[in-house]
């Protein structure tokens, strides 16, 4: 189901809810028990098919041996049903709390199970990352007795208030538990349940997996639209949970602060704290902590306006069932007036105070210098190969930065080497330097993407209206820009009171999107009737695409073109034809291994483009395109044993 279709069958849900709320539920209940017949009818037919083994073995007069084979065929069927019904989500990681470590923090939770009557977590753990969430985590297989976590961010707890925190986990609490609709909060555990059942067959790859993953791709987004209204009003319910228990003004304050904080921690203090490892190989003791302080403090007025801003610009949309904040504040009882303007409205808000008194303080008393080492020690290992890779980029790109400055002292760059030096200067000396630089590139090559997108983004930031012009030029060039181009200008726009304008940037958003959900589905395959052309890649790219498939030793002979395709055709969609070494049905390829191979070449920026990697002889479709394939000059870009020769 494409985006433009989920919103459209959504719009009709919503409004089929409300007219009939009990047909809705019984559609709801339906289609979460379509997914269990499913699972309970495979496990039926193993019990049958044992079954009629034991009949068979006990009256047919065939040899044993063909009795054992018939057996261990069945040997093998079970175990695979099993083997993917016993996986198992991760557990959480972090460090785990109880009522001696934590007194006060578990009479919170037990004040909060009491007052609105739901029942206790099995475990809380603090965590290293900036949320606060209920896991549940299967005990026995993938779908069944599930276990109750409660992970509590440790930078979360240093940005609110104790009381801001109470409100954030009686939220969390009450959106699992969802005490005004029962069922609701059924659901939304059964749509966690089978996201993250999805979620592990696909990483873990488990034996039998063939036998669920199919089915699961197709109902797990089916079962989430169905139940996607339900969804929305089970979050709108949670925030009513925290109103109850902290109050709706202190509900509100921990929203903003939650925003607010967030984004605080994704510009300024995580940002900031890796520009360390432009000099540092190693994370220093002690920079997790530093993080964690720099969150409790206060903001500065005119960035705290700004980040509150950004986020009320922002409106509810289908992609996730989490409303917008202007929505949930407006439910708490703080509505948005669309007359009286951002400003008007900010200054109408709760706007939380410094704390006095963080919660982390509160909750965790004298152990917080302890807890604090020791998220510490995780972080650092776990943050470490990010830290290192980041390390030596910034040290090859000032190396290329200033051999880039010492050439131009003598000789004129050429725009790609103007450009390159345009976009390290913005990432390394600042913003105001790499203007002329990217001027420069403009003057010669008026419609590049990235320099105009570079030059609209810092003149925004620097409260300049004439950086949309720019912004329109790259969005209109490279179809990647058009997203978080929008996304700025809407921010921009919005901020300043120019709602129409900013219409017309939300309203784009909504196109390219369902350009792009059409442009996904014309690049997720390739047959006989579709239009195929040269690759026009250079002779070293080729040369380089060989390596890589060296390195896979199923592949035997490899043809590279280039597809015919109607949405986006300056992103070019490359087909890389796969002809195994051996029979297909004899050594299948390896799911696995084709997923690899395709995700290495689309993030490989020399490719330029979307890569669809088939088998061409995997079944009769397929074989009817080889021959096209193989009739364009110049496709056959690789094979295995030409290519070992010239190795050695």
């Amino acid at each position: 189901m494409s985006q433009e279709e989920l919103e459209l069958y959504v719009a009709r849900l919503e409004t089929y809810a409300q007219q009939h709320p009990v047909s809705y539920k019984l559609r709801v209940a339906l289609a979460a028990a379509l997914g269990y017949a499913y699972v309970y009818a495979v496990l039926g037919l193993a019990v049958v098919l044992f079954g009629l083994w034991v009949i068979f073995a006990a009256r047919s007069p065939a040899p044993t041996y063909v009795i054992a084979a018939v057996g261990g065929l069945l040997v093998v069927f079970v175990y695979a049903v099993v083997r993917v019904l016993w996986v198992r989500g991760p557990l959480p990681t972090g460090v785990e709390l109880d009522r001696h470590s934590a007194p006060r923090l578990f009479l919170l939770l037990d004040k909060l199970t009491s007052t609105l009557r739901i029942p206790s977590v099995n475990q809380v753990v603090l965590t290293d990352d900036f949320s606060a969430r209920v896991v549940q985590v299967p005990r026995l297989g993938a779908l069944w007795w599930r276990r109750s976590y409660l992970c509590l961010g440790f930078p979360l707890m240093q940005a609110l208030t104790p009381r801001q925190l109470s409100a954030v986990v009686a939220r969390e609490l009450g959106l699992h538990a969802s005490i005004h609709d029962r069922f609701a909060g059924w659901m939304y555990r059964v749509r966690r349940t089978w996201s993250q059942f999805l979620r592990v067959v696909q990483r873990e790859q488990p034996f039998g997996a063939v036998l669920f993953r199919p089915f699961l791709e197709w109902y797990v987004p089916f079962v989430n639209a169905c139940s996607f209204v339900m969804a929305r009003a089970n979050e709108y319910a949670a925030d009513q949970c925290a109103a109850r228990v902290a109050g709706s003004k202190k509900a509100a304050e921990a929203l903003i602060n939650l925003e607010v904080k967030a984004r605080c921690l994704k510009v300024r203090v995580r940002p900031n704290l890796f520009k360390q490892a432009d000099h540092l190989s190693l994370p220093p003791v002690g920079t997790f902590g530093q993080m964690c302080r720099e969150l409790s403090g206060g903001l500065a007025a005119q960035d705290e306006a700004q980040w509150l801003d950004e986020a009320l610009a922002r409106e509810t949309t289908y992609d996730a069932t989490r409303p917008c904040l202007s929505d949930r504040l407006s439910a708490l009882g703080f509505p948005f007036e669309s007359d009286g303007g951002a400003d008007h409205y900010r200054e109408r808000l709760p706007l939380p105070a410094t704390a006095k008194r963080t919660a982390a303080e509160e909750f965790l008393g004298d152990d917080l210098a302890r807890y604090t080492e020791r998220l510490d020690e995780g972080w650092g290992a776990n943050i470490t190969p990010e830290w290192q890779e980041r390390h030596a980029q910034v040290q090859d790109s000032l190396t290329r930065l200033k051999a880039f400055s010492t050439t131009a002292e003598v000789q004129s760059l050429d725009a790609d080497e103007v450009w390159e030096r345009a976009r390290l200067t913005a990432e390394f000396l600042g913003h105001e330097q790499a203007i002329p630089l990217l001027r420069e590139v403009l003057q010669e090559r008026p419609n590049h993407a990235g320099a105009n997108y570079a030059l609209g983004r810092i003149l925004l930031e620097n409260d300049d209206e004439a950086g949309l012009a720019p912004l329109d030029k790259a969005m209109n060039e490279n179809p990647d820009c058009v997203l978080p181009g929008c996304a700025l200008a809407h921010t921009f726009l919005t901020c300043r009171g120019k709602r129409e304008e900013a219409e017309g940037y939300a309203e784009r958003t909504v196109r390219h999107r369902a350009f792009v959900a059409r442009a996904q589905l014309e690049r997720e395959e390739a047959t006989a009737e579709d239009t195929f052309q040269s690759h026009e890649l250079s002779v070293n790219k080729v040369a380089r695409l060989g390596e890589q498939l060296y390195g896979y030793p199923l592949v035997g002979d490899a043809y590279l073109t280039r597809k015919v395709v109607t949405y986006f055709p300056k992103r070019p969609c490359y087909v890389l034809g796969i002809v195994p070494r051996w029979t297909y049905w004899l050594f299948p390829w390896s799911g696995n291994a084709m997923v690899t191979l395709a995700n290495r070449l689309e993030s490989d920026p020399e490719m330029g483009g979307d890569v669809l990697v088939i088998i061409l002889n995997a079944d009769s479709k397929i074989r009817k395109l080889k021959p096209k394939i193989q009739a364009i000059e110049g496709v056959h870009i690789y094979s295995r044993s030409t290519w070992r020769r010239a190795s050695v």
